[in-house]
């Protein structure tokens, strides 16, 4: 997963749950929403649907892609007449603060997707709550 690295999800000895997150501030806002967030509403016995709700939205423009790995495209949602839309949003590195905050969460761009095309419904990530 890009941005996510290096990321750690384990139990300790006395069953303990721990995570650690990535020090790049955008790789940590990653992992939070992928896997810590949901990780306690997994645990006590939800659905992955509950614990990780897959909305979708429609986007805006082309997203080409390295296939081998997930990634995240950061991306800015829009409201309009048709639904939500999803403008990716330029980011230069995973501490791109400022790309960070124009952003209202990640489009999931599937590790075998050479590219995903303009229109075409995907999956969001969202960092605020999903109205």
């Amino acid at each position: 997963m890009k941005p996510g690295k290096p990321f750690l999800f384990a139990r300790t000895q006395r069953g303990q749950a721990m995570g650690s997150l990535p020090g790049n501030p955008l790789s940590a806002a990653s992992g939070l929403h992928e896997f810590i967030l949901p990780a306690p509403r997994q645990m006590s016995g939800r659905s992955p649907e509950i614990c990780r709700p897959p909305p979708s939205a429609r986007l805006q423009s082309t997203i080409r892609n390295k296939p081998g790995c997930q990634r995240h495209r950061l991306a800015a949602l829009a409201w309009t007449s048709s639904g939500p839309e999803l403008a990716p949003t330029d980011s230069y590195h995973t501490t791109d603060l400022a790309a960070g905050a124009r952003a209202d969460g990640t489009i999931i761009v599937p590790p075998s997707e050479p590219e995903l095309a303009a229109g075409a419904f995907v999956d969001f990530r969202p960092w605020r709550p999903w109205p």
